[in-house]
Order: C-alpha cells, then sequence, then structure tokens
C-alpha cells in the first residue's frame, strides 16, 4: 500500500508540474508579461465587424519585417534611433547666434546655402545687413522643419492600449510610441492596409541596411 501511495503521489506531482508548464506557455503566447519582453512582440490593433476594437501581441519572428520598410520609408522614417541634430529650441537657439556673427563679418559669410548676391545686396559692408536677415531666417525655417516630433510616451502598457485603440485612426505610419521604454513604429498590415500593427523599433531597424541621412529622436 505504501508503495502504491508513493506512486500515486509521484504520478500527482508529475500532472502538476505538466499543468504548470502548460499554463505558462499559454500565458507567455499571449503576449509580453512586461517591459523586458516588450521588444519581442508586434501590436495588432483591429476592428471587428460588430465594431469592437480589439488588440492582440505576435512574436516579432512571425513577422516579415522586410515587408513593412517601404511604408515607413514612404513616410520619411529610416529607422535610426538616435538624439536628434536639433531640437526647436536649439533651431532658435543657432539663429540668434547667426545673425550677428555674419553681419560682423568684414568678408562675405555665406549662411548656410544662400549665397550672397552682390547684384541684389550691393556691396557686403551695407549689404550684409538684409542678406544675414533674410538667410539667417530661411535656415531657422529650414532647421524647424527638419525638427522630427517627440514621440508618444507611456509608462505602462495599460494605458498605451487604451490611447492606440482610441487614435487608431489618427495614427500615421512612421508614427513612434514608446511604451515603458520600449520604442514602436506604426505600420498598417492585413488586406488594404486595414489593421494597424506597431512593430519594435529595434527590431525595425536590424531586420535590413537603411539609409542614415535622417535621424528620429527617441529621447529617454
Amino acid at each position: 500500500m505504501k508503495a502504491a501511495s508513493i506512486t500515486y503521489r509521484a504520478i500527482a506531482v508529475s500532472l502538476a508540474l505538466l499543468l504548470v508548464a502548460c499554463g505558462t506557455t499559454r500565458a507567455s503566447a499571449t503576449g509580453p508579461t512586461g517591459p523586458d519582453d516588450l521588444a519581442r512582440y508586434v501590436l495588432l490593433i483591429t476592428q471587428q465587424p460588430d465594431g469592437r476594437v480589439t488588440h492582440s501581441w505576435r512574436p516579432v519572428a512571425e513577422f516579415e519585417l522586410n515587408t513593412y520598410q517601404s511604408q515607413v520609408h514612404a513616410n520619411g522614417f529610416y529607422g535610426q534611433v538616435v538624439n536628434a541634430s536639433f531640437t526647436a529650441e536649439e533651431c532658435q537657439q543657432a539663429y540668434e547666434v547667426c545673425v550677428p556673427e555674419c553681419q560682423a563679418s568684414t568678408r562675405i559669410r555665406q549662411v548656410s546655402k544662400y549665397v550672397y548676391d552682390s547684384r541684389v545686396h550691393g556691396p557686403w559692408r551695407t549689404g550684409k545687413y538684409a542678406y544675414c536677415d533674410g538667410a539667417c531666417m530661411k535656415q531657422l525655417a529650414n532647421c524647424l522643419h527638419d525638427v522630427e516630433p517627440e514621440p508618444v510616451k507611456f509608462e505602462a502598457i495599460a494605458p498605451a492600449l487604451d490611447w492606440v485603440k482610441e487614435n487608431r485612426n489618427t495614427i500615421l505610419v512612421g508614427t513612434v510610441v514608446v511604451i515603458a521604454g520600449v520604442a514602436f513604429v506604426a505600420v498598417f498590415v492585413g488586406s488594404g492596409g486595414s489593421g494597424l500593427a506597431l512593430l519594435p523599433l529595434v527590431a525595425m531597424a536590424s531586420s535590413s541596411p537603411l539609409p542614415t541621412s535622417r535621424m528620429l529622436a527617441v529621447k529617454p
């Protein structure tokens, strides 16, 4: 009897361990367990026929990320995550330095791509004032135009899901959403681009060689 009891107990323990293992597998398959494994999943947002908006998490490995590169490239995003070259404040500071330095020069000083034209402005000593004001202002305008918008940031997963669902129709391809410190980039998926997906930025950037002519700011 004692041997049978031990055998039954061993079987019960084995079954319990099996159930725990199966439960863990199912839980991990439903999506990230926290910030540490967020970058291994793609967030899918879909609208059901009855109007309900649902979300699901899919492993990055299930996606051919290269197929989405053309989407983000066409919308001005090139996948490089670095500190921005200039912020709006830095553009303004550069302008405030540009004008006095230009006007203080005793020789023709070219601002950015704007060449001084003596036929328009006359001699440098008198024409530099109008030229410097105009050229530095154009440089400021170009700088502000190239400033990338700040990514949308969330400290936790739940509020990020709510926001993405609510704003799914206004989110543009290339929009960066930072969830718990992990950056995602938005693309359209499904038949006719009917669904929205947030792909981990690190996975997108490493999926193929990308041009580096533009930079996107994702600041901590």
